[in-house]
């Protein structure tokens, strides 16, 4: 079924992106200190320091890390140490699996400051009637044309989103969940979804947009959300468990996040 607006599709990143210039800046300063490596095509430092010039212990937990684990890359230092993995998660109680199937966030400090900013502006939330559409959702990604959930090396990427009857909150690098005033919540049918948001210039300089969310598989909620020029594929708390995990580990958790499929809604959509 052919959509009604052009996608540009993006499989790793949702809306748009914030550059948190103070965690890059850190560690380019930190790599540029350290001895680097490139003998498998990989970057990795076999020394480095941390902010208070303690030494970083240049070694990745690979406890999870049983007989039959499908690695995708694993780099090792000069003394053979993994220093960099990416791998499948096969062990359902690993701390990766619970971090990814039991998120939450506590921090509510932009929550506070957005109602604040609210008030301040005279501005109200409506109450839409959301039903029940599930209300915490992680990405699902393509990889060699299978479905991943997957635990970014840098934990800023996770791009969750959960959703009140009043607030769409994604979660945008480095900021924490970001809340967003709905304008409206409408089931247009039993496929297609879709979020209207309030842009307040004194809060947010960019608008975010409205989302609009089709089921492609109703017994995992697994849907396309598309904002914008922007599609994604989500899947809902319930349904993470039924798509296997994908695990990025480096020994500075900022390293190069995996490459995986482009998406085609187009072909998603019927």
């Amino acid at each position: 079924m052919p959509l009604p607006f052009p996608i540009f599709i993006s499989a790793t990143n949702y809306v748009f992106m914030k550059i948190y210039n103070s965690i890059v800046l850190i560690n380019l300063l930190a790599l540029a200190s350290c001895s680097t490596n490139t003998k498998n095509g990989t970057g990795y430092t076999e020394s480095s320091m941390d902010s208070t010039g303690k030494p970083i212990k240049l070694q990745v937990d690979t406890s999870v890390m049983v007989k039959d684990t499908f690695f995708i890359n694993r780099t090792t230092g000069t003394k053979g140490q993994v220093v960099h993995a990416i791998y499948v998660d096969p062990d359902n109680n690993s701390k990766a699996h619970e971090r990814i199937f039991n998120w939450s966030n506590s921090d509510i400090s932009n929550l506070k400051n957005y109602l604040a900013q609210l008030k301040k502006g005279g501005h109200k939330l409506i109450h839409a009637a959301i039903g029940n559409f599930p209300t915490e959702w992680r990405p699902v990604y393509s990889y060699r044309g299978k479905y991943y959930v997957y635990d970014p090396d840098d934990a800023a990427g996770s791009n969750t989103i959960k959703l009140t009857d009043s607030l769409l909150m994604p979660f945008f690098f480095g900021d924490g969940y970001t809340p967003i005033a709905l304008q409206s919540f409408k089931n247009n049918n039993d496929k297609w979804v879709t979020i209207k948001t309030t842009h307040y210039p004194e809060i947010y300089d960019t608008a975010y947009g409205d989302v609009n969310i089709y089921t492609v598989d109703p017994k995992t909620g697994l849907s396309v959300w598309i904002t914008g020029n922007i599609a994604e594929l989500m899947v809902p708390r319930q349904g993470v468990n039924n798509y296997p995990l994908i695990v990025n580990r480096s020994v500075l958790r900022k390293y190069d996040e995996l490459d995986f499929d482009k998406i085609d809604p187009e072909n998603l959509i019927k």
